[in-house]
């Protein structure tokens, strides 16, 4: 129980970090074809 909540966090934090990277690259993109 304690490993699946342990992954769960884990795998939450990484989307969490993807999605933020994922952002900034976005911006960066629209920041370049102004």
């Amino acid at each position: 129980m304690l490993l699946f909540v342990m992954t769960a966090i884990i795998a939450i934090s990484i989307m969490i970090s993807f999605y933020d990277i994922i952002t900034d690259l976005k911006t960066l993109i629209e920041f370049l074809y102004q």
